[in-house]
């Protein structure tokens, strides 16, 4: 049974910015990152628990192509994933 996925509020600017990066550094780009972003995203629906705690129940998963990383908490009680972030893997981790 698939888990249900809730995004904080800010995760959807954050990959707007993204994609308009990358878009405006080479046609299609943005389509490319959005589709991998998606493919992990169910990935992580479908076994949440497949990507180790990072931060105290935090867990971190990696895009396979772009260097973003996806920082979710499942809830166990409602079989739900909230991401709470997806970040360059450059940046400076979550304070969490």
């Amino acid at each position: 049974m698939a888990y249900s996925i809730i995004f904080d509020p800010n995760v959807n600017l954050e990959v707007t910015d993204q994609i308009d990066w990358y878009n405006s550094k080479s046609k299609g780009l943005g389509f490319r990152f959005y589709k991998n972003l998606q493919n992990q995203i169910v990935t992580i629906s479908k076994n949440p628990y497949l990507f180790a705690n990072k931060y105290k129940s935090t867990r971190v998963s990696y895009l396979k192509i772009f260097p973003f990383a996806i920082y979710y908490i499942i809830f166990e009680e409602t079989n739900s994933v909230l991401i709470l972030a997806i970040l360059h893997t450059s940046r400076k981790p979550l304070d969490i």
